[in-house]
């Protein structure tokens, strides 16, 4: 995925603070730019790294889902718990790429 103007140049300004060693406090006020703005591309940057495909686009809204009735009631071996009163069970483990695509989705959610 080809990176943006706006990527670019932050990348570059997070690169230039970790270059020099100075904090990200002292950078921003230095050069007049943003303290929220660098720590949210910080947060994003690192976040599309650590993405399998290093494309992690959060979008927000619904995806259809079908429930169907399970074959037989099993004892679940994973839940995940996704607020107060709200459980998914797995009668398997999820993987790892969807549970970062969830998190990312409901961290995306809160802003």
């Amino acid at each position: 995925m080809a990176q943006s103007k706006g990527q670019q140049y932050w990348e570059a300004q997070l690169q230039a603070i970790a270059r020099e060693g100075v904090s990200m406090s002292a950078y921003a006020k230095r050069e007049g730019v943003s303290l929220w703005a660098l720590s949210y591309w910080r947060k994003r940057l690192r976040a599309m790294q650590a993405a399998p495909t290093g494309d992690l686009q959060p979008r927000a809204g619904f995806v259809p889902v079908r429930v169907t009735a399970p074959a037989r009631a099993a004892e679940p071996v994973c839940s995940v718990m996704l607020g107060e009163g709200l459980r998914i069970d797995f009668s398997q483990p999820p993987a790892v790429q969807w549970l970062v695509a969830l998190s990312a989705s409901m961290a995306a959610q809160v802003r």
